[in-house]
């Protein structure tokens, strides 16, 4: 496998396919990035010179932010842990915090949301481009008779898969690290302090590093099994729609529709009411339940009951969690229906993990077996 390596590593350098890779990957990730960044006043008010007007409170105020300005209303100046920015959407938070973060005007919630959109679309232009680069470079082994010469030297077949598989792998990372950089670099640039609560940041890097190699791995699958370089770019460009279209999303939105069937005349929604109208929410925990896929409320550690009955039937609820469930790009599409820290904290994420790892694994066993089994005609 190392020899097998040593030569694909020879034929990677020498050829185009990997320069035209770094190149194309190097300047669309800094132009997605910098179009990311930049969406948000309180980064381009820094370097476009010109004085932004928001109302806030119902338009009731307003403020005048520009370069001279804008840091103070960023997170990095409110003197709040990471921590407690995260957990003020889900959980109770001392008061003083709370006052900080939604007493006055500030970025700080809208900072941390950018923040994950920019996590949440670093696979998409590695997944793009390795969708492109595995039917143009491993399928030129097919075309070119390397293949059959690898096999000739007494390799086996096994070992060519598995060694294509790292070679993808090792090329996913670079292309995920170069995506992060670009990143990084944007945010040097607007000299923005996003911030960054590592245990949910590191999971959805790793999530988004995993949503890459499960596309990477299905397309090379396709094309050892078949060694049709148009077959893996038709079944790459597919998944890569299955990805990007939110189809777990409309199956979320309408579980939720169902599911949320608050119950106005319990005395616990009454409470709840009570407690929201007078503290906000900062003195509730709110929490995810996988199975039902619903939100819950808790008041000192107490349940708040406020749902009525659930609007779906148990099989076709079961259903559409099954779909979620089973989507490899789940997260990528709900960010708008919870927050980024409680799906960390419930779960979410680590099921969507699972799922990767799933249909890697169930790819790759597929692609080893059918391509060992084969024979290869170059």
């Amino acid at each position: 496998m190392k020899k097998i390596l040593c030569g694909m590593f020879y034929r990677l350098f020498r050829g185009y396919e990997l320069w035209a890779l770094l190149v194309l990957m190097f300047i669309i990730s800094l132009l997605m990035n910098f179009t990311i960044i930049r969406s948000e006043d309180f980064n381009s008010a820094l370097r476009s010179g010109h004085a932004v007007r928001i109302d806030y409170d119902h338009g009731k105020k307003n403020v005048s932010i520009d370069s001279s300005n804008v840091k103070q209303y960023r997170f990095e100046s409110l003197g709040i842990s990471a921590y407690d920015l995260y957990r003020s959407e889900t959980e109770a938070i001392p008061d003083t915090t709370d006052k900080i973060i939604n007493g006055d005007f500030n970025f700080a919630v809208k900072e941390m949301h950018l923040l994950f959109k920019a996590l949440m679309s670093l696979y998409i232009m590695p997944s793009v481009l390795m969708v492109i680069f595995i039917p143009v470079f491993f399928g030129r082994m097919f075309s070119d008779g390397t293949l059959k010469n690898i096999i000739a030297c007494g390799h086996s077949k096994g070992s060519i898969y598995l060694s294509s598989l790292l070679l993808t792998c090792m090329l996913d990372t670079v292309l995920l690290i170069m995506n992060l950089a670009s990143v990084i670099l944007w945010c040097a640039y607007f000299e923005w302090k996003p911030p960054v609560y590592l245990p949910a940041v590191l999971f959805y890097i790793v999530l988004m590093h995993m949503l890459v190699l499960t596309l990477s791995a299905i397309s090379l699958s396709v094309l050892f099994a078949c060694s049709k370089k148009t077959t893996s770019f038709i079944a790459g460009f597919l998944i890569m729609v299955y990805i990007l279209v939110p189809g777990a999303s409309i199956a979320a939105d309408f579980l939720v529709s169902n599911n949320s069937n608050i119950d106005t005349r319990k005395e616990d929604y009454i409470e709840l009411r009570d407690i929201v109208t007078t503290n906000r929410m900062n003195s509730v925990d709110q929490r995810f339940s996988l199975s039902d896929f619903n939100i819950y409320y808790y008041y000192k550690g107490r349940k708040l009951d406020i749902y009525g009955e659930y609007g779906l039937l148990p099989g076709v609820r079961g259903t559409l969690l099954a779909i979620m469930y089973m989507d490899p790009g789940m997260i990528a599409h709900f960010g708008n229906i919870m927050s980024e820290y409680m799906m960390v904290r419930d779960g979410l994420v680590t099921i969507n993990l699972v799922s990767c790892t799933f249909w890697t694994a169930i790819s790759t066993g597929i692609g080893y077996l059918v391509f060992r089994k084969r024979e290869i005609h170059c």
